[in-house]
C-alpha cells in the first residue's frame, strides 16, 4: 500500500518530468470523448487509447455495461435539465 501512496505523492513532479501541464485543467475540463469501459483494473483506457490528462472522460462501470434508459425513472427536475455540458459544442437538449 505504500508504493501507492509514494506514487501518489510524487505525481506532480513525475508529470513535470514528461511535460504534463495539469495547470490548465484546473480551470475547468471539457473532454472531446467519453469511453465508457469495464472497471476492472488491468485495463487501462490512456494506455490503450494513448490519451493525456484531460482528454477523456472514463465511466468506468462492471462489465462496461451501460443501463437502459428509462425516462420515466428520472426524477422531475433531472428531467428537465440539459444533456450537454458547459463549454462544448454539441446543440442543447433536453430530456421530455
Amino acid at each position: 500500500m505504500g508504493q501507492f501512496r509514494d506514487h501518489a505523492r510524487s505525481y506532480s513532479a513525475r508529470a513535470a518530468a514528461y511535460s504534463v501541464d495539469l495547470d490548465h485543467l484546473a480551470e475547468g475540463h471539457t473532454p472531446p470523448v467519453m469511453i465508457i469501459t469495464c472497471s476492472d483494473a488491468r485495463l487501462v483506457p490512456a494506455l490503450i487509447t494513448g490519451s493525456r490528462p484531460g482528454d477523456l472522460l472514463e465511466l468506468r462501470t462492471h462489465g462496461g455495461t451501460v443501463p437502459r434508459f428509462d425516462k420515466g425513472s428520472l426524477p422531475r427536475s433531472s428531467a428537465r435539465r440539459p444533456t450537454r455540458p458547459p463549454g462544448t459544442s454539441m446543440p442543447r437538449t433536453t430530456h421530455r
